[in-house]
């Protein structure tokens, strides 16, 4: 990976990454970009599904429940860690509420609808795309991040 133009994808966990179809995604992007998952739950609950799929060592940070409350909170930390602009960095979520969070941090954010959220929904928070089929990520994300 560049570190000179370092991008990052942040994944939500619920509703999205334990999904369990984005291993062959996740791997893929890790080659390229800096990953992350910020979430409510709990970060034991989130490392121990990353483990059970042999994903763990993919992600660059976890930042559950245990870190702070707030996704705004959980992703500024991560922009400022890793010094990674807002720009650079796209929210990979099903929920409006955390759309409207990664506005807020000025993160691009793709919508997901396979989670907890239809399209319609989504679309409230003005998402840079939305997507209904999990093997359509990976070409979002890298359209989004180029």
């Amino acid at each position: 990976m560049n570190q000179e133009n370092k991008k990052l994808v942040i994944f939500d966990f619920n509703g999205v990454l334990n999904r369990g179809d984005l291993k062959e995604t996740v791997i893929t992007l890790s080659s390229e970009y800096l990953l992350a998952v910020v979430s409510s739950s709990p970060d034991k609950y989130i490392i121990n599904y990353l483990e059970g799929e042999e994903m763990e060592k993919y992600f660059n940070e976890i930042f559950g429940s245990d870190v702070h409350k707030s996704k705004v909170v959980k992703i500024n930390k991560i922009l400022e860690k890793y010094k990674v602009s807002p720009k650079d960095t796209v929210f990979i979520t099903d929920s409006l509420y955390d759309i409207l969070d990664g506005n807020s941090c000025g993160v691009k954010s793709i919508g997901v609808t396979w989670g907890l959220h239809d399209k319609k929904e989504l679309y409230k928070g003005n998402p840079i795309v939305t997507i209904d089929n999990s093997k359509d990520l990976l070409s979002a994300i890298q359209n989004v991040l180029k």
